[in-house]
Parts: C-alpha cells; structure tokens; sequence
C-alpha cells in the first residue's frame, strides 16, 4: 500500500510539475494592516503566463495563471502586525515605511461604487502569496487631492498675438471639493500676473485672446478654488507669443515697387520705443518730405517721433508701463506705396532709426517721395 502512494505522490508531482502548476510554496509570511496613498492605478484582465505555450517548463516558484483585478501602486505610510508568521519575514521588513509597493485587489472583491484614484488614501489588511494581495480594504472618499493638468498649451508652443486660443485642462481626483477654476497668466516683460480669470467648475477650456506681448517665456497657471478657499495648482506651461508675418510694398533705391516682409501684431508695427502715456501720435506732412509721425502731448510738445510713410496708418501709444512702451502703427496692407509712387521723379532718402537696445541697432532705409 506505501509503494502504491508513493508511485502515485510522484506522478502527480510529475503531472503537476509538466502542467506548470505551483511547484514549490512561498515561505509563510503574516498579515499586515497598511495605510497608504495611491500612486498609481492599473486593471488587467485575466490571463496565463506565455510561458505556457512554450515547449520548455514554467517556471515552479511563482504564478503562471493571473486572475482578473486591480494592481495598485501604494506609498506606505503605516504598517502593523495582525497575525501569522513572522519567523522568516516581518511585517515592516516587507513593506517599509515610505516606500511603494505594489498590492493587488481581486475584480470581485472590488465593492460596488468604489472606483481607485491617484492620490486617495486606501488602507487595510493584506497578506503575500508570490505578491502583496488585499484581503480586505477601505477607501477614504474624502482624501482624493484635486490634480489639474494643463493640456493646451503645451510647453515650448508659439501662441500667435492676438488671435483667439483655447487653453485646456483635465482634473483627476475629487473634483467635489472645488467650486471654480481660476487661469492666471505670465507675462515674461512686465513680470507681473495678469488678473485671473474665473471660469464654472463645469467647464476643462477657456477661449482666450493672446495678448500682444511678443516675447518667449511667458506661462500659465490653472488653479482650482476648493469650497474651503484651499487653490489647487497645476504645472507651469511655458510658451511663446509671436506676431504674425505681413508684407507691404516699398520702393526701393532704384525706384522700383517691392514687397517687403515684416514681423508684427498683425499689421502692427514699432515705430519707436517711447515714454508715450498721455499722448498722441498724428501723421503730418503728408505727400512732403518731412512726411512722419508727430506727437502731441497735454504739456503743448509736439515732437517729431520719426519720418515715415503714414497716410493710411494710424499709430497708438501701447504697452504703458512695460519695457516695450511705445509707438506702433497698424497700416491698410499692401497700400503703403504704388508702382506711380515708385517712378516719381524726385526721390528723398531718410535713415529712420527705431529705439535701440544695449544689444541692437536696428536702421531701416525708406524713400520718400513728393
């Protein structure tokens, strides 16, 4: 009778070793009550090692049949002991304080209603089979922190000047607790935020108008406004605000009518870098050669700001306060000069200087003509 049990005992160890089946068992470990935040979430579906369907053996100390669940990245910030051995491992020797650790949730011992959130607080009691399993597990509703991501811009985009653009974001976590959005942006020249803007709870965009400050470096920030008053900050976007590409026409020294490309706020364009709150700019002598824009101050001044072409434009005195405050002129496109204008007889030259900066001497040649 003993021979006849044991040959049996060794064919099945033989079937169960060729079948891939556990072989060899995991030390005894204990059962451990944990508390943790949720770092990341992940659910997969039932499947078999693909070991498998291989011709060579599974291997015998660990699983090869996965049962559909939940696999949770924790960060441990209470261990204990509940029961169980603890001669070969104990509870704060496998799962250590501040650390994370993967635990895995059986789909059906998921209780109805409960969804698992990055950032929520999760605890209770788990044990080791080959992996950190929960045998049972309670959620904090109440501890989902609000995280805002910018989806639109992204950092290192061109924002054109402004033109219209729609800022996006997505919330994860317990939205519950806010009660509106709020956007501030950054502008890179003035170093100052603009006012925020409010925006419903209910809404992830904001249809914004680029301002018209031209330079790399500017940001954004989405805030959410808890019911408590406590923000909730999103990540810094940075981006670019550029002006579009215009061309107009100008003669050049030969006399000959070309296109000219510029880069501006639309058709705006500097005419010069100016302490200018206050005053006004009027094109005088038009048709002559002292054709150019004048300004007209409360104090009774009236300075010439430069000589130019300034007929069909008109010039306003724009980023008060900033280092960029100045002139800029918006003109009718492409009706600056004509080919008549080009082939008059008589023909004035100007070197017409736009402020400079410690770095840049900027000197544009233009013809006048009468």
């Amino acid at each position: 009778m003993k021979k006849i049990l044991f040959v049996f005992s060794m064919i099945a160890s033989f079937v169960l070793i060729n079948n891939s089946v556990l072989a060899v068992a995991p030390l005894p470990s204990p059962n451990c009550n944990i508390e943790g935040i949720i770092q990341s979430v992940e659910f997969k579906e039932a499947y078999d090692d693909p070991c498998l369907t291989l011709p060579s053996r599974c291997p015998t100390d660990t699983l090869v049949n996965f049962p559909a669940g939940y696999y949770l990245k924790i960060k441990i910030s209470s261990i204990s002991y509940v029961s169980g051995e603890t001669k070969y491992a104990t509870c704060e020797a496998l799962l250590p304080l501040n650390t994370e650790r993967t635990f895995f949730i059986y789909k059906d011992d998921v209780k109805t209603g409960d969804s698992f959130k990055i950032g929520q607080k999760i605890k209770g009691l788990v044990y080791s089979w080959f992996r950190f399993v929960f045998k049972s597990y309670e959620l904090d509703q109440a501890s989902i922190t609000p995280t805002i991501t910018i989806l639109k811009p992204a950092d290192g985009d061109s924002l054109l000047a402004g033109s219209k653009y729609t800022i996006q974001w997505q919330t994860q976590g317990d939205t519950g607790k806010l009660k509106e959005y709020v956007i501030y942006f950054y502008n890179i020249l003035t170093k100052k935020y603009n006012p925020a803007v409010s925006v419903p709870i209910n809404q992830t965009s904001y249809n914004w108008t680029v301002p018209s400050a031209i330079g790399n470096g500017h940001y954004l920030y989405v805030g959410g406004i808890a019911n408590e008053g406590k923000k909730y900050w999103s990540a810094v976007r940075k981006f670019n605000i550029v002006g579009s590409t215009s061309t107009h026409k100008e003669c050049n020294s030969s006399k000959q009518c070309v296109s000219v490309s510029g880069v501006g706020n639309k058709d705006n364009k500097l005419i010069k870098y100016d302490l200018c709150s206050g005053c006004e700019a009027k094109c005088g002598g038009i048709g002559t050669k002292s054709e150019g824009w004048w300004s007209s101050c409360p104090n009774g001044n009236n300075e010439l700001i430069k000589y130019d072409f300034c007929s069909k434009c008109e010039a306003k005195c724009e980023n008060i306060g900033t280092k960029s405050e100045g002139w800029y002129s918006s003109c009718l496109q492409d009706q600056c000069i004509t080919d008549a204008d080009c082939n008059a007889s008589t023909v004035y030259n100007f070197d017409l200087t736009p402020a400079t900066s410690s770095k840049t001497a900027l000197v544009n040649k233009y013809a006048l003509h009468i």
